[in-house]
């Protein structure tokens, strides 16, 4: 029963991990920019995705199963959280890679989802209002692009040393 329960808590650790951060390193590297370069037919794909296509949703629920099967992962390979366990070698790799994706997964909810949510709200005002969209709104958009666009890199940097700290862990 032990190795089942092990089992598919790594299934859903990795499936959900790998989906949560391919999808992170595409909306940053390669969406974002060519969004921003096609304004605003691009936002229209935004809202898209974020609104009509539950793409923050999907993501957001990625991001919790990943952090969750995780944190029970390492229970279960601390021993219940053994300090000596955790500055061992491995114990070091998935502590610092665990604790990268949990901050990476409070950007996601607590920044980068309800930027998404007010960019799209936006981008709908915009586009209902008919004419050119006030000076006001149009800073409001960059300012709210640019805050995605920065957390956006940090939460992915953060992926990056949480695969690094998971991959690596069996080896030191």
């Amino acid at each position: 029963m032990f190795f089942y329960y092990i089992l598919i808590l790594r299934l859903l650790h990795i499936i959900a991990g790998v989906f949560w951060a391919g999808a992170t390193f595409a909306i940053v590297g390669f969406v974002q920019p060519a969004v921003k370069a096609t304004a605003p037919a691009g936002g229209r794909v935004m809202q898209q995705m974020v609104k009509q296509g539950r793409f923050s949703t999907t993501l957001a629920v990625a991001a919790l199963v990943t952090a969750g099967s995780g944190i029970l992962l390492y229970e279960r390979v601390s021993g219940g959280f053994r300090p000596e366990w955790i500055f061992s070698g491995p114990g070091v790799a998935l502590t610092i890679g665990g604790l990268a994706g949990i901050i990476a997964a409070v950007i996601g909810g607590r920044i980068i989802g309800p930027t998404s949510m007010r960019i799209a709200d936006l981008g709908e005002k915009m586009q209902v209002g008919g004419g050119p969209p006030e000076p006001a709104t149009l800073a409001e958009m960059e300012a709210l692009q640019q805050r995605m666009t920065t957390w956006g890199r940090a939460a992915a940097v953060l992926l990056i040393v949480a695969i690094i700290g998971m991959s690596l862990a069996d080896y030191m």
